[in-house]
């Protein structure tokens, strides 16, 4: 009875008007409140507060980090400029990629080390062209693998950071692990363009 009542219902609309309605009631269904409740994206928050002369401290998740420029601008040379904190922020995001990985398969580093090279433009603005990043760990040899593997992931897959700076700029990375450099794209073109 049901299958009938469908029929003679929808035999008086055309295609179109049948997937008309039917894309408004999905509409409907995805975008009523009361079954999807908005979700709440998250966000990063910072305040930075001039303290006079060229020094400025930003509160970045109940930590203070002071910004301040050399003496020849005006400066007291208190903290680093603002501009290498890209870099920081490169490495420890990556870093922090490659110990929980390394941790999640059991494996454990001896020492780690992330040194981050940034080119700069000769003319203002002043800005980044290029960044090259060095991973130098130590640990047992058999680890190897597993720490070429986590950094690659790290790089490609996981790193926020190093996605955003790839849409921008070529970013190069390479691995010393025990002493011996594993791996470096630095000089693979390829892998050196500005990602899409």
């Amino acid at each position: 009875m049901q299958s009938h009542i469908t029929h003679f219902f929808l035999r008086d609309f055309t295609p179109v008007a049948i997937l008309y309605m039917t894309n408004v009631i999905l509409l409907l269904f995805l975008f009523n409140p009361t079954l999807f409740p908005k979700i709440k994206r998250m966000k990063h928050y910072v305040e930075t507060q001039w303290t006079g002369k060229m020094q400025f401290n930003a509160l970045v998740n109940g930590h203070t980090l002071v910004m301040d420029g050399p003496e020849k601008v005006g400066g007291e040379n208190n903290g680093p400029i603002p501009k290498p904190f890209v870099l920081t922020a490169l490495t420890g995001c990556t870093g922090m990629d490659v110990i929980v990985l390394l941790r999640k398969a059991g494996k454990h580093v001896k020492d780690f080390i992330l040194k981050v090279e940034g080119e700069i433009s000769p003319q203002p603005p002043i800005e980044y062209t290029g960044i090259h990043l060095v991973y130098e760990l130590s640990g047992d040899e058999n680890l190897q693998e597993d720490v070429l593997n986590a950094i690659n992931n790290s790089q490609e897959n996981i790193c926020g950071v190093s996605k955003m700076l790839k849409r921008i700029l070529p970013l190069t990375w390479e691995i010393v692990y025990n002493g011996n450099q594993i791996f470096n794209n630095k000089n693979d073109h390829t892998l050196i363009g500005i990602s899409g």
